[in-house]
């Protein structure tokens, strides 16, 4: 199963931490990530492991339609069998983008 996480960033922190654990723990599913900010303390951790990062690189505190219509690109090019988001900023816009594109499974933490 392909899975995409949308997380407000990456930086050092519990939703961020529980994120790395859980993708690098499970080899049975496909995990992409995207950030809506930068790659933060675990983004370059991600990618040692061979994982997928996508950023937004949206500041904090600021929503930019570039930066929705970049992640609208990247769910319809990577088209996912489920969108799990993580955190209020990435449930919001995460979410409504995700249903924008006709994804069915979609969950916020």
């Amino acid at each position: 199963m392909k899975v995409v996480h949308i997380i407000t960033g990456l930086n050092n922190g519990g939703a961020e931490g529980v994120l790395y654990r859980l993708i690098t723990h499970d080899e049975e599913n496909e995990h992409i990530i995207i950030s809506m900010m930068d790659l933060g303390k675990y983004g370059p951790l991600l990618l040692e492991r061979g994982l997928d990062v996508y950023c937004l690189n949206m500041k904090a505190g600021g929503i930019s339609l570039a930066s929705i219509y970049k992640l609208r690109r990247y769910l319809r090019r990577i088209d996912p069998d489920v969108v799990q988001t993580w955190m209020y900023h990435a449930d919001l816009i995460g979410g409504i983008v995700a249903k924008s594109l006709g994804i069915k499974k979609i969950f916020g933490t």
